[in-house]
């Protein structure tokens, strides 16, 4: 059902699905201690949706609640990670960005993107050099990100 909802975009619909099957392994999981993976996922799905309807506090909430639930889940380090930075907590941003980078394979997309968004925290928060290199390496990936390209014209020594 939860899917059906998404492809309709019914983005509310979708998160009250994914709510209930996680309610469900939740009850399920004090008897099966492997549910927690699949737990995991759900709460990712969930958080997935409520950035759709940009309800940000909650998806920040269940990304978290995605990944220590199933570790495997990279992709919510990635998304927690874009919400801190968003909110202006680059530390805490570029921990999340660093673990999603160590847990994904080098041809993903969103690998590149990363490198992104590693560039522009190291740009400001004053690291020029860092910033050069991690944008030269998501250029590498991504050469038409042009943001990255514009960034990049911002380093001292780019």
């Amino acid at each position: 059902m939860a899917r059906i909802a998404e492809r309709e975009q019914d983005y509310r619909e979708a998160v009250s699905c994914w709510r209930q099957s996680l309610l469900i392994l939740e009850k399920a999981g004090e008897d099966s201690p492997g549910i927690s993976k699949h737990a995991g996922l759900a709460a990712y799905n969930l958080a997935m949706n409520q950035l759709r309807l940009q309800q940000v506090d909650r998806a920040e909430k269940y990304f978290k609640r995605a990944y220590q639930d199933n570790p495997e889940l990279t992709k919510a380090w990635y998304h927690l990670g874009s919400i801190l930075k968003n909110r202006g907590r680059l530390g805490q941003s570029r921990v999340f960005f660093e673990k999603f980078l160590t847990g994904t394979d080098l041809k993903d997309v969103m690998y590149a993107k990363t490198l992104f968004h590693l560039g522009d925290i190291a740009l400001r928060q004053k690291r020029p050099v860092q910033a050069e290199k991690l944008l030269k390496a998501c250029l590498a990936k991504l050469p038409r990100h042009k943001m990255a390209a514009r960034l990049l014209g911002k380093t001292t020594t780019g």
